[in-house]
């Protein structure tokens, strides 16, 4: 029997669980990092990274529990570990694309949300599916 039909139901499934979660992660992200402004009075740059930080635990948990539950993972602290540096590249390749839009392309910093909506959820997506949760 062709499993195909049943795999390509499953990765659409799991394509829109990833895109739940990541929208979950990046509110969690902006109200924690509006948060420490509002009641921290903390600098926006330590503002950010706080918001970075527990953005990535609600990512990790929705993405683990719920995207990629079916995955087994053979050892649960090696997938946290590549979580995290899989999370890193993410941060590294938003910084990327606003760096050749502005320095490379002379464009406006505003047109950069193409390659960070877009380009760096499709690759997070591949590198979590089989390499994080594989």
């Amino acid at each position: 029997m062709n499993s195909a039909p049943r795999d390509f139901a499953r990765l659409g499934t799991e394509l829109v669980r990833f895109a739940v979660v990541g929208i979950a992660a990046t509110l969690t992200h902006a109200l924690v990092y509006l948060g420490f402004l509002a009641l921290a009075g903390s600098g926006p740059q330590l503002a950010n990274l706080w918001g970075f930080l527990v953005a990535v635990v609600v990512s990790y948990l929705g993405q683990r529990r719920w995207t990629f539950a079916a995955n087994t993972v053979g050892n649960e602290h090696v997938a946290k570990m590549k979580f995290a540096a899989s999370s890193l590249l993410s941060l590294a390749m938003n910084a990327f694309w606003v760096y050749v839009t502005v320095n490379w392309l002379a464009l406006p910093p505003e047109y950069s949300v193409i390659g960070i909506l877009f380009l760096t959820p499709a690759a997070i997506f591949v590198l979590l599916k089989y390499w994080v949760f594989a």
